[in-house]
């Protein structure tokens, strides 16, 4: 049986993955395990129903998966109408959203992908910590990469 190839045997990776959250989100949801380190490069959430219970989100990174205390590179207003996204794509400081009517936004309890804290190392975890609650419902759009610039 062949052996699994090590991370420095294969290409760079470009990824973006998907999270339909149709359930209650726990505290803390593991969305990615690191086989080796990753850099995000941003993050779209997608409210499905109303806000339900949640406040924010920090998107954490931690070697513990059931951890609630892991390094933050960003927060995101959960509070949103069905169907606004929130972009967090580490540009300036200003969190950019779309509400279902197309109107564009900022979010001012957002907080911007940090450029300095998005590295995900190698044997971590990206989490979604949440404030408060656990009934928000949505899509969590997340791009990264194995290149570090």
């Amino acid at each position: 049986m062949p052996t699994p190839l090590v991370t420095q045997h294969y290409p760079d990776d470009f990824q973006i993955l998907t999270y339909y959250v149709q359930s209650a989100l726990t505290d803390p949801t593991t969305l990615l395990y690191a086989d080796r380190t990753w850099v995000v490069d941003s993050i779209t959430v997608t409210a499905q129903t109303a806000h339900g219970s949640a406040a924010t989100g920090s998107f954490e990174v931690s070697t513990d998966p059931t951890s609630q205390s892991g390094t933050s590179m960003a927060t995101v207003d959960l509070n949103l109408t069905a169907g606004t996204t929130v972009f967090l794509d580490g540009v300036g400081t200003t969190v950019r959203t779309v509400s279902a009517g197309g109107t564009a936004g900022t979010s001012a309890n957002s907080v911007q992908l940090s450029t300095s804290t998005n590295i995900i190392p190698a044997g971590s975890f990206l989490q979604v910590d949440l404030s408060a609650g656990t009934s928000w419902r949505g899509l969590i759009q997340i791009r990264f990469r194995s290149r570090q610039a």
